[in-house]
């Protein structure tokens, strides 16, 4: 089902936006198996914290479900009777994501929405929510702009911190923030 990553594997002339579309979704789980240490292990272990946390009639979410590795980690440990609510902004991710429940017979109802997850995400009547690897995404994301602003500022000085002071700055914003 998963197809081995080789998306990196050539040189780009030129790097834009990362995008979750369909050549990535095929191989995002050997791409994500490969890039977080320790994956199996935290999908374990979120399992187990989902099956002493999720409540009967209540919904357990999974903000940036991908593929549905997650979904089905829990599958096997939350009680059947409770739904999964899996949230992505890929179609292609939800479509991968789709496919491997069915393969897998998914022992429950499952909810696959398409959100922003920076804008328009709604969680009700959860017990558990999970949101596994997309601080991840985050961070670097956080890490490459701090590093740019810093060369910035250290580069044009004044000029750079009085224009700073006068432009909105980028940052991660949550719904309600």
């Amino acid at each position: 089902m998963t197809e081995h990553d080789a998306i990196f594997k050539d040189d780009h002339d030129r790097l834009g936006d990362f995008r979750f579309e369909k050549k990535v979704a095929k191989v995002f789980d050997d791409m994500v198996n490969r890039s977080v240490p320790w994956y199996f292990e935290i999908q374990r272990m979120i399992a187990e914290l989902a099956a002493d946390h999720a409540q009967q009639g209540s919904d357990v979410y999974d903000l940036g479900c991908a593929t549905g590795a997650t979904l089905l980690s829990m599958d096997r440990a939350v009680d059947p009777g409770i739904t999964f609510v899996g949230v992505d902004d890929s179609e292609e991710m939800r479509a991968q994501c789709r496919e491997k429940l069915a393969q897998a017979r998914l022992a429950r109802s499952c909810v696959l929405e398409i959100r922003d997850l920076n804008r328009d995400v709604v969680i009700e009547n959860a017990s558990v929510v999970v949101c596994l690897v997309l601080p991840t995404f985050f961070y670097i994301f956080y890490a490459i702009v701090t590093t740019e602003e810093l060369y910035l500022s250290r580069r044009f000085g004044d000029t750079y911190r009085t224009y700073c002071q006068q432009v909105p700055r980028w940052r991660i914003r949550w719904q309600g923030t």
